[in-house]
């Protein structure tokens, strides 16, 4: 962590004010403006550095990935899994019909970056320096776009954050963008396109830094008493749309009777069935059936999800709360969303306390 004493910031001689940051200064409920220009960006830098480390190192096996789609050969037709066999496979292997699968869903650490940055050199609008290509958009800036967005009351997916920054110059501005001008050409302040909105929240969320933000934001209002203690915490769970096919697969029966069947009692037994996403390859190969990239979930995780409104097609997420306040500790997505609700309650209990050991210590709480 880079402590915010170490970094020395020349301000600006010559401040620019817009006739739309005044207005917006002078509304009390514009929640974002306010909390986004005030925004400490200091103890962000180690992230900044994460992030830019992981950018570099993202590009680099994507080209990596490329080479080796360019020189793929297809196996033997005959060895390969069919999509049935993988369906079934794929099945079971949910956290709902294996005991061994958590049920918590934790991202594996990938592997470190070849690359390292130096924090105590990055700053809003200060990127790394790249020794050849076009210089990367600013992490300050993408991380305040996506955050503002959750500020407005809307979800922060990157095709909602691009419509934001590109339909509103205010906000756009606000989060440390410059709005694209044809006589400047390329400048790396520039609002970014869809694209790389895409890509930020990918390696966020792959290197795991959307969870650290949080985790370090949580600490740090335990610790100043932003957040007090509670006698109790709330256990719920909540869900998320997947937008993706779903397809009704039949189990297999495995505990079938051979004997013949008395006499009065049915001899048909309705199969058991179950919700799963739908089986494809992540290839764009023209014969998908036989080439040798393996059959996938389309969206691993998704299930059926039981609600008072009804069933939804949906992910699941266990979240943690001290309920007076209203504040929400901690969230993560659950393996498996048709895995009961009671399921996640113990093992993220565990995760709180590991995460928080003064909340495990607490007199009323641990």
């Amino acid at each position: 962590m880079i402590h915010a004493e170490n970094l020395e910031v020349q301000p600006p001689l010559i401040h620019v004010v817009q006739s739309d940051d005044l207005y917006l200064q002078n509304q009390a409920d514009v929640l974002w403006f306010d909390v986004l220009r005030k925004l400490d960006w200091r103890p962000l830098v180690g992230l900044a550095a994460r992030y830019y480390d992981a950018l570099y190192q993202f590009n680099e096996d994507q080209a990596q990935a490329h080479r080796e789609r360019a020189a793929q050969v297809l196996q033997d037709p005959t060895q390969a899994e069919s999509k049935q066999e993988a369906t079934i496979r794929l099945l079971f292997e949910r956290a709902t019909l294996r005991d061994a699968v958590p049920i918590l869903h934790e991202r594996d650490a990938s592997a470190e970056p070849q690359m390292r940055v130096n924090p105590a050199t990055l700053r809003p609008g200060q990127p790394p320096v790249r020794l050849a290509g076009k210089a990367p958009k600013c992490f300050f800036a993408m991380l305040n776009a996506f955050l503002g967005v959750m500020l407005r009351g809307r979800v922060p997916e990157p095709e909602i954050v691009h419509e934001e920054l590109t339909s509103n110059p205010a906000f756009a501005r606000t989060c440390g963008f410059t709005l694209p001008d044809a006589r400047c050409g390329y400048r790396q302040s520039d609002v970014p396109g869809l694209r790389k909105l895409e890509q930020f929240d990918q390696i966020m969320t792959a290197r795991r830094l959307w969870g650290e933000a949080a985790l370090e934001q949580v600490r740090r209002n335990l610790r100043e008493g932003r957040v007090q203690s509670e006698a109790a915490v709330v256990h719920d769970t909540t869900h998320y749309p997947a937008f993706s096919s779903m397809q009704v697969v039949e189990l297999p029966d495995a505990n079938a009777e051979t004997a013949p069947p008395k006499q009065g009692q049915k001899t048909s037994k309705k199969p058991k069935r179950k919700s799963h996403p739908k089986t494809t390859k992540s290839c764009r190969c023209k014969d998908r059936k036989s080439c040798r990239h393996p059959w996938v979930n389309a969206d691993d995780g998704a299930g059926t999800v039981a609600k008072s409104t009804g069933l939804h097609w949906a992910h699941k997420a266990s979240t943690l709360a001290f309920p007076g306040q209203e504040i929400l500790l901690d969230a993560v997505a659950m393996s498996d969303a048709a895995s009961h609700d009671s399921q996640s309650l113990t093992p993220h209990l565990e995760r709180l306390f590991e995460r928080h050991p003064d909340l495990e210590r607490h007199p009323r709480l641990g």
